[in-house]
């Protein structure tokens, strides 16, 4: 168990009950994947709040609600954040620690090719001996344990619990990601260092989410606005117009 406090430290939170609070469970954002134990974060999306689910999160067995609006009496311990959504990725890294000397992000997008390159990325390493997981449309696959996927890009909070699992299966991990576009446009990934963002492609797809091809590039170049890791290395193909502005603080290869 972890005392929520820890995993608030250097946040502006207020409880409606006891500020020592212990979690037992995962943080989760999607009601339907909540388990007993679990605490459910309820953000702003796209187009609703996550409060809207609290009652479902609690059918599922939620122990208590994270939000950054009050429900009101919903039956749970009730734990606001100020600016929840930004306060994310710090909240991450205190529920699931990961040590980024030993771990490795590779983020991909692009039309086509999001899997096959996050596949080969992983057997590549496991041939250089080391760990090699996969996020992504197959599943989430890694050293001594998976899961179905349920989306092609999870919440951070998802892909933190991940690499936290994985991240003692090897002396080095290289964790492969496929970011779709939904993902960046909605900011599923923000805050996680990213060390090789890679690009594949672009042609015309989703539209009735992006609109139109503008729309579309926008989305997958945010891929480049996610903070570089320590390797910071871009790799596009060498056509690639207009220049992303994220380019700026990385490696290019192309």
């Amino acid at each position: 168990m972890t005392a929520l406090h820890a995993i608030l430290d250097g946040t502006d939170w207020s409880s409606s009950a006891d500020r020592d609070l212990q979690v037992s469970g995962d943080l989760r954002v999607d009601s339907r994947r909540v388990r007993p134990g679990d605490v459910f974060v309820a953000l702003q999306g796209t187009s609703s709040h996550g409060n809207g689910f609290i009652s479902d999160a609690v059918r599922n067995g939620a122990d208590i609600v994270l939000t950054d609006q009050d429900p009101g009496d919903c039956g749970l311990p009730v734990v606001l954040v100020n600016d929840l959504g930004s306060q994310i990725a710090k909240i991450a890294q205190s529920a699931y620690p990961v040590d980024w000397d030993r771990v490795r992000i590779v983020a991909v997008t692009g039309t086509n090719g999001k899997t096959s390159v996050t596949h080969l990325v992983s057997w590549a390493s496991q041939r250089l001996g080391l760990g090699g997981a996969t996020i992504g449309t197959v599943g989430y696959d890694g050293p001594g344990f998976s899961e179905q996927a349920r989306e092609t890009t999870p919440h951070l909070l998802e892909v933190m619990r991940l690499v936290h699992r994985w991240q003692n299966s090897a002396d080095r991990i290289v964790v492969a990601i496929e970011a779709s576009s939904h993902a960046l446009d909605q900011g599923r990934l923000d805050g996680l260092p990213v060390d090789v963002a890679v690009f594949t492609n672009l042609s015309h797809d989703h539209f009735d989410y992006h609109h139109d091809e503008a729309g579309y590039r926008a989305a997958k170049y945010r891929i480049f606005d996610l903070p570089p890791g320590q390797a910071a290395v871009a790799v596009v193909p060498y056509d690639l117009k207009p220049t992303p502005a994220g380019l700026a603080g990385r490696r290019v290869l192309s």
